[in-house]
Formats: structure tokens, C-alpha cells, sequence
């Protein structure tokens, strides 16, 4: 199939998609590769090589994909694109994020909430401190007292990314171009195509590129809801839309599942579809007076201590990045608020939220996120023992649970509770999950487990018990890998010549010359980056 004209790739577009993949991610459930670093080190040749690709003939790799636990007990599928695919996607959603955005309803309604496009230059996609889920609850508690005697229609779409029509992308990035990006939204259409091997549904779940995407088709269906009611707010694809009457929302639940399958061939998800009454409706979806106080004291101690630990780094700090495993003069001054009153009464308020929602049968998975990130963001060691103690119950949050331990835990702490670890590793859901089986093979990879001795039956993939035998300085491991590189899978070979570090210098060397002389510039940017260590 003949695709549209040649395109090559704007730099200064490339050079904001590295600085994305370097402050961000290449996908919001993989732990972060260190590949992208490596491509800083070799920048100059990759960002030459992308910029010669004629994109409109570029056919992406296909993306790592794994079962992600949710919370209500089923699984989505999550997606992690080759570094340099990641990077060009990246480019391509840049080019057009802003027309995205001018396309949306205006920002000041307040209607469509979530991810706010506003690009930055240090590689940002949206509004900083967005505060779009305040928005989105305020809006809907506005509407509750407006609509009291009412109804609200709550619609949520079923497996949305997964879903999206491509071809629909196309044409709504194309209706918002106004002209101008006819051939950007085909080249975006065959790119997602060709990562789909040729289904045209679906979008990649994780970069936050497809976030930009699902907001364009969301766009179309907000013009469509606001064609019989304006008393509608909406945050990603979690609608509400609130009337005086149910036979007024039944008819828009009617006429919105037509448009939404005939359109975008798209459909709301049942279990999360429903009409109710106010009443109903604010006692399942609004916390009680007593748990809304107390996260509101939560959030006033927040503040404080953020205040007095920012008060003590200098501008723009770079030691809370969430992948640092450990900062010693990061930590150092944590250990001057921690003295605090109010730095005590917010630790204790983190440790009852995590105590009572393992006891409830509908646990509260987004409070319990934004507290795990908290304590990580202030190093708050107290509730590590019971996480352990309690795994099975955050394996939904398992990110943020790994995340966390990256910046809390020491030798100290890792011996304390090493039995801890290895009872998890006898759990059935740890040996069937391999997402879960990822994250904590990642969290192995912290040095403070080096001195520590592990069961290591558990790691299922040649990349992982590489990155683990290199932190146990087991040499033998790596030198009869690197022998065999060349018949290793991608993945596995970038994990073998990144770990080549732990060799001698000159075996090490050695072996890097060789990888120089690849055809892959990513094995060739791995071994500059390893050899930059000496």
C-alpha cells in the first residue's frame, strides 16, 4: 500500500522527544531503561540516523506487551515501545499536541478535566501541577447540589486504548489541523498500524504520547455530549452527565452508544455504566465527611513539609527523580524535616490510610497511590514492613510499591526484613504474573541487595538474572553470555554489553570494540555509554 509523501522528522522535535524519555518514561508501567541514556551518550549519531528516516515508510518493531493487575481484579494490557521507536512516536505526537489541544473544549469550562496540553521545553506534555482531578471533583460536587433531587449517567468506556479506532485518530488529527497536518495524521495512522501489524485498532498503553491521542478521540465525543447537555464533566474516559429527569439521561445513554459504536466503534464498558440518583450516586462515589477531613488535613501537612524540604534544596534539585534508588544528600537533609511536629502527624496519617484500606472490601486504590508516591517523595521508611507483611494486597499498585522501596530501602532495612522477600517469592502470584515478576526483579537491581543473599530460581528472563549477576559482581555469568551475544534476543543482548562494566578493563574493552563495529546503532550507543564509566 503506497503511504503519503516523504517525511522526515523536524530536530528540534527529536530533541525534545530525548528530553521527554530522559525526565519521563517510555511507558508509564516499565521501569525506566537505561537505554536512553545511553543514547544521550551517542546522540549525535542516533539523532542523524532518525533524522535521515523517511517516516512515512517507517515500520516500527513490535512493543514489549504484558498483563498489568488492576484493581478491581482484571488485567490490561501495557505496552513498552523499542527505545527508538519510542522516540520517534514521541516526535510525531509532539508535532501535533497543540492543534490536539486547540481542538479540545476550552480549558476554562472545566468540563473535559484530564491532561491539559501544555508542552514545556524540559520535555513535558501537560500543565504543570495539574490539578484536573480537583477540577473534575469539584465540577461533579457542584453538579450534585444543582441536580440534588436528580439523576447522573456515570459511562465509562470499556478497554478504551485498546479499542481506538486508528483510522478515527486520522481523521480528527486532520479536522484539527484545519489542513495543515493531513499528512502528519496518515503517517501517525500507518505508524499505528504498522506497531498493530496491521490491525487498525488500538494504541499503545503506557507513553504518555497515547495520552494526547486518546484525548483527540475523547474530544469528538465531548462535541457530541454537549450536543444535549452542558452539565457534563469528564476526566479521561470516566463520564458524568447529570439531569433533572432519568428518562433525559436514558435517552442520551442511547443516543451516545450509537454515536460512539457507529463512530469510533467503541463501547461502554457495563459493570461501570449506570444511571443513578443523587442520593445513590454521592454515598457510592463521594467519601464520607470524616475520611474527606482527614485527607484534607493529609493534604495541608503535605504542603508543609514539602515547603520546608524545598526550602532546603536548591532550584530545580535534581534527587527526586522517582527512579533514584539513593541520594545521600538528599537524604541528609529529609533527616532535618523529619524533626518536625507536623512531619510526624503526616507519617502517622500515611500509616492509617495504608492499615485501613487493607482491611476494606473496596479498597481505595488512588489514595493509596498518591500516599505509596508520598512516602517515597519523603523517604518515610515506617510502613515497608508492613507492605511486606500485606504484598499480595498491593500487587494492583505494584509500580508504585517498587518505586517506593527504591528510594526507602538500605542494607539495613533489606537484611531486616530479607525473610520477607523470599516468602514472597513462594507466592503462586509471584512465579504466574510476570509483570509482577519485572517490577520486583527491578527492585533487585538496588545495591543494597548486593551483600544479600536471595533465593534467584525466581527470575524468569536471561535480562534480569544478567542485571542480577552483575550486581553480585559474578563475572562467570557475563563472560559466557557475551560469548554468546550474538544469537541473544535484542532485549537480552542490550542487558549482556551494559553489564560488560563489571569485567576487567581490559577484557571489557575488548569486548566493547567489538560491539562497535554492530550494524544496531543501539548496541553500538550501549557500548560508548559503558565505556564512558572508566
Amino acid at each position: 500500500m503506497k503511504k503519503n509523501k516523504a517525511k522526515h522528522l523536524d530536530e528540534n522535535f527529536i530533541e525534545w522527544s530525548l528530553k521527554h524519555h530522559l525526565k519521563f518514561y517510555s511507558s508509564d508501567f516499565f521501569p525506566k531503561s537505561f537505554e536512553f541514556d545511553a543514547i544521550k551518550c551517542n546522540w549525535d549519531e542516533v539523532k542523524d540516523m532518525i533524522k535521515k528516516i523517511d517516516i512515512s515508510e517507517y515500520s516500527p518493531k513490535s512493543p514489549k506487551t504484558m498483563l498489568a493487575l488492576k484493581p478491581n481484579g482484571n488485567f490490561r494490557i501495557v505496552h513498552n515501545l523499542q527505545p527508538i521507536d519510542s522516540i520517534i512516536y514521541t516526535s510525531l505526537i509532539y508535532e501535533i499536541c497543540r492543534k490536539i489541544e486547540k481542538y479540545r473544549i476550552s480549558e476554562r469550562r472545566k468540563i473535559a478535566c484530564s491532561y491539559r496540553i501544555k508542552p514545556t521545553s524540559d520535555g513535558s506534555f501537560f500543565r504543570k501541577n495539574d490539578n484536573g482531578w480537583n477540577d473534575f471533583k469539584d465540577k461533579t460536587e457542584k453538579y450534585c447540589d444543582k441536580f440534588k433531587d436528580g439523576f447522573v449517567l456515570v459511562a465509562d468506556i470499556a478497554d478504551f486504548y485498546n479499542q481506538i479506532y486508528t483510522h478515527k485518530i486520522k481523521n480528527i488529527i486532520a479536522e484539527a489541523g484545519e489542513g495543515d497536518l493531513d499528512n502528519e495524521a496518515e503517517i501517525i495512522d500507518y505508524f499505528l498500524l504498522d506497531l498493530n501489524k496491521g490491525i487498525s485498532k488500538g494504541i499503545p498503553v503506557g507513553p504518555a504520547a497515547s495520552i494526547i491521542l486518546s484525548e483527540a478521540i475523547m474530544g469528538d465525543i465531548d462535541n457530541k455530549i454537549l450536543k444535549y447537555s452542558s452539565n457534563y464533566v469528564r476526566y479521561a474516559d470516566d463520564i458524568r452527565i447529570f439531569a433533572k429527569k432519568r428518562d433525559q439521561l436514558e435517552f442520551i445513554l442511547h443516543e451516545l452508544s450509537d454515536y460512539i459504536y457507529k463512530v469510533h466503534r467503541l463501547i461502554f464498558a457495563g459493570d461501570k455504566t449506570k444511571i443513578y440518583d443523587i442520593n445513590t450516586f454521592t454515598e457510592r462515589y463521594f467519601m464520607k465527611e470524616e475520611k474527606e477531613e482527614k485527607l484534607n488535613i493529609m493534604s495541608s501537612l503535605e504542603d508543609e513539609a514539602k515547603e520546608e524540604l524545598e526550602s532546603r534544596l536548591d532550584e530545580g534539585n535534581p534527587y527526586t527523580n522517582e527512579y533514584e534508588f539513593n541520594n545521600v544528600e538528599y537524604d541528609n537533609i529529609l533527616l532535618e524535616v523529619y524533626k518536625s511536629k507536623e512531619f510526624k502527624i503526616l507519617t502517622d496519617a500515611y500509616m492509617k490510610i495504608i492499615r485501613e484500606n487493607v482491611q476494606l472490601e473496596y479498597p481505595d486504590y488512588v489514595t493509596l497511590r498518591h500516599v505509596i508516591k508520598k512516602c517515597g517523595y519523603y523517604r518515610i521508611k515506617k510502613p515497608i514492613k508492613f507492605i511486606l507483611n500485606n504484598f499480595e494486597f498491593f500487587k494492583p499498585i505494584i509500580r508504585e510499591v517498587i518505586l517506593y522501596f527504591n528510594k526507602v530501602l538500605n542494607e539495613k532495612t533489606v537484611n531486616n526484613n530479607i525473610n520477607y522477600f523470599n516468602e514472597i517469592f513462594k507466592k503462586d502470584f509471584y512465579k504466574n504474573y510476570p509483570y509482577i515478576n519485572m517490577w520486583m526483579s527491578f527492585l533487585f537491581r538496588n545495591k543494597n541487595f548486593k551483600k544479600i543473599k536471595l533465593r534467584t530460581d525466581y527470575i524468569e528472563t536471561f535480562y534480569d538474572k544478567t542485571f542480577y549477576a552483575a550486581l553480585k559482581n559474578d563475572k562467570t555469568f557475563i563472560k559466557g553470555l557475551k560469548t554468546e551475544i550474538d544469537v541473544q534476543k535484542t532485549r537480552d543482548k542490550h542487558a549482556i554489553i551494559f553489564c560488560s562494566n563489571i569485567l576487567s578493563k581490559d577484557e571489557r574493552n575488548h569486548f566493547l570494540r567489538s560491539i562497535e563495529k554492530s550494524n544496531d546503532i543501539l548496541d553500538r550507543s550501549i557500548a560508548k555509554y559503558v565505556k564512558s564509566f572508566n
